[in-house]
């Protein structure tokens, strides 16, 4: 279990981001997949191994956009090794830790892409005091995700709202992040993945487009927080 802080740099507020870097078993012999599971194979534009949607794929992608970034709020980043498996340290964790942290925006793993025409999905939800309830976001995040469709539409692809978590059923025990996370709580999934994914199945994949995307979109959330904490929002 691997809890992360880095300061804000030049900008406020404070983020918590979430991820995963377990990956679910393959299947004896590779059946089903064109390529060999464990070997990170490139292919019409897209990267195929097993664990590259789910979680590692997303995870590469944050490291790599942050590395880039000058300018961030403050960051806390969970990152565990037991989704997969009924997360028993995380659960143990997120249920002490969560309510003592403040923050603007709270990150999932990854969020999703229509492969067909790339749309992208904002999955995004205000945490309701009913457990496992989802409220639409307010219109401070509103203004957030309007931006978030402005820049889909500078990369030429559309956008639609999704009020939800992230699907985790697959997952043993249920996710601890979504499960702990306090009421109110501005939830955002963003990410590499799109349809064509295939997580937890053969031939699991994402595409190489989305990478420089999520760069510019975590950018776009950022700045949103600096100015919610500033007050300019």
């Amino acid at each position: 279990m691997i809890e992360a802080h880095r300061p804000a740099r030049d900008m406020s507020g404070h983020v918590v981001m979430y991820g995963h870097y377990d990956v679910a078993s393959a299947p004896t012999g590779g059946h089903g997949w064109m390529s060999p599971p464990r070997v990170l194979t490139e292919a019409d534009g897209r990267w195929f191994a097993l664990g590259v949607a789910d979680n590692k794929g997303p995870l590469a992608a944050r490291l790599v956009a942050l590395a880039g970034l000058a300018r961030t709020p403050a960051l806390t980043w969970f990152i565990q090794g037991e989704e997969e498996t009924g997360s028993a340290a995380a659960s143990r964790v997120f249920e002490g830790r969560f309510p003592e942290l403040e923050a603007d925006l709270w990150l999932e793993e990854t969020g999703y892409h229509d492969h067909e025409d790339g749309t992208l999905r904002l999955i995004a939800r205000r945490i309701a005091p009913e457990p496992g309830c989802s409220a639409p976001p307010d219109v401070a995040m509103g203004r957030l995700l309007e931006d978030l469709r402005e820049l889909a539409g500078c990369w030429g692809i559309g956008s639609r709202l999704e009020v939800r978590g992230l699907n985790k059923g697959a997952v043993e025990g249920g996710c601890p992040f979504n499960r702990n996370l306090p009421v109110g709580a501005r939830y955002l999934a963003l990410g590499i993945n799109d349809s064509f994914s295939r997580i937890h199945a053969s031939n699991e994949s994402v595409p190489l487009w989305t990478f420089p995307l999520h760069a510019e979109e975590l950018q776009v959330a950022f700045h949103w927080v600096d100015q919610m904490a500033r007050g300019m929002s």
